[in-house]
């Protein structure tokens, strides 16, 4: 506790301000935190409680997410979108109905890749746009710096755009398998890629924009729907990006966020009219969906676990 305060007192004293007191109920969140060793986690608390204190008082609402992180069973904060946080896991597991994006996904499928390309530009020129409130509402959530989320954030969103509009053409273009034998002389193969319909992810907390964008933007442009599960600490991030991408043109549904924890993902997994599932996180959650994946009621999907 003692470096907490040496920190915050800096923040404070950079800022021209007193340093304010502090409440029990940050005290309680404090000290129940799972700190990793990590200076610049602590760091980074000190900074947004600075930033976010009207230096009245020091309370539970400046610590944001990192801070708030369920490392107890008794979070101070439920999740803004959970509308029953009292729920038992088993009881919201049994009610939990993931539906699958119908709205244009079949006509954006079929749509001229040079078309599904179109709205990348848009994507980048509105990232540089809202790059500051994005930032904002990933510090919130995450933990981070604005001055950190910029470059670790959106900076990877504007590279990752960039590149797939750059390399798609290259990387969707029809395979040329050859023909070898002597009795095909004369013939030609190729491997036609197609979209594959709708597809799952679930993204994880520390790098909601980085981890997330790659998988839809690829997603997006090879002509398939989206159904995304993000941290249940960061659900405004994805509310935010989902927006992003439809206001950059890529049509309304086609990108759907579902909120919530572990029976949320697990649904998202098992949902029928799912094709493949995206998954970063954990080794052990990875274990979880590579299991319900393989036996999922309408036969197993492939997945990808990072």
């Amino acid at each position: 506790m003692f470096k907490l305060f040496f920190r915050l007192r800096k923040f404070f004293t950079r800022r021209g301000q007193p340093m304010p007191p502090i409440s029990a109920g940050v005290m309680m969140a404090l000290q129940a935190y799972d700190w990793p060793g990590n200076v610049r986690e602590l760091e980074n608390t000190c900074e947004r409680i600075a930033e976010s204190c009207s230096c009245g008082k020091v309370r539970v609402g400046c610590l944001g997410a990192s801070v708030l992180f369920p490392s107890t069973d008794d979070p101070l904060l439920n999740d803004p979108l959970d509308p029953n946080p009292n729920v038992n896991q088993e009881e919201r597991m049994s009610t939990v109905q993931i539906v699958m994006p119908e709205v244009g996904a079949h006509s954006y499928a079929e749509l001229p890749l040079d078309e599904r390309l179109r709205p990348l530009r848009r994507v980048r020129l509105l990232t540089l746009a809202r790059a500051e409130e994005l930032g904002r509402l990933v510090s919130a959530e995450t933990g981070k710096t604005v001055t950190e989320a910029v470059p670790s954030e959106i900076a990877v969103v504007l590279e990752t755009s960039a590149w797939l509009s750059r390399e798609a053409k290259r990387h969707l273009a029809p395979i040329d398998a050859g023909t070898p034998q002597l009795f095909f002389f004369g013939k030609r193969h190729r491997l036609e890629l197609e979209p594959l319909g709708a597809v799952g992810l679930i993204t994880p907390f520390n790098y909601p924009l980085p981890v997330a964008s790659a998988s839809l933007l690829f997603n997006l442009v090879a002509g398939n729907a989206v159904v995304w599960k993000p941290s249940s600490l960061t659900p405004l991030t994805a509310e935010a990006f989902r927006q992003l991408l439809e206001d950059a043109g890529f049509p309304a549904g086609l990108v759907t966020v579902v909120h919530g924890g572990a029976p949320v993902g697990e649904a998202l997994v098992t949902a029928p009219g799912l094709a493949k599932v995206f998954f970063t996180g954990s080794e052990t959650v990875g274990r979880r969906v590579m299991e319900l994946a393989s036996t999922a009621p309408l036969g197993p999907r492939p997945v990808v676990l990072e």
